[in-house]
């Protein structure tokens, strides 16, 4: 008879449970942090085109540009190493001048909410890049958050 109490109590234990979450609350928040930057062409820039790839797949375009002259984007940070590299190809293809941008940055996951769970809010730490057709690179905020609005560096070429 106890068992039968037990096992009752268990699966009405699990139905409460069941009934207890909201199926619809909804994540209303970017929960993806990366660097926002700003890119700008300088007067003198011959650059027409540029692309910017992780360095470890050149093919996956994260950001292609014709001949506009300001943007403003994100790249993804990694999540299971403390640094981060990107091509930044001006021109058509690698074969012309292409500048690595090597992000140093740590990471810790914080609660955002039930619906959102844990996000990665990432810091910079430090930036190194080559400078064959970069002309600058600017630290406009270090803390790296899921916010899009707030613009973390700016390139200019």
């Amino acid at each position: 008879m106890l068992k039968k109490k037990t096992h009752i109590f268990f699966v009405a234990g699990i139905i409460a449970l069941l009934l207890s979450c909201n199926k619809t609350d909804e994540c209303n928040h970017s929960t993806v942090a990366g660097v926002n930057y700003a890119l700008q062409k300088n007067s003198t820039s011959i650059v027409n085109t540029i692309y910017i790839a992780p360095v470890e797949n050149p093919e996956d375009t994260l950001y292609y540009s014709g001949s506009a002259s300001s943007y403003i984007k994100t790249l993804p940070l990694s999540l299971s190493s403390d640094t981060t590299a990107f091509l930044f190809v001006a021109g058509d293809s690698i074969d012309t001048a292409t500048d690595v941008i090597v992000f140093y940055h740590s990471m810790k996951l914080d609660f955002l909410d039930e619906a959102c769970g844990f996000v990665p809010e990432f810091k910079l730490d430090s930036v190194k890049y080559t400078a064959q057709k970069i002309d600058s690179l600017y630290w406009l905020n270090k803390a790296v958050t899921t916010d899009i609005e707030i613009e973390n560096i700016k390139i200019t070429y």
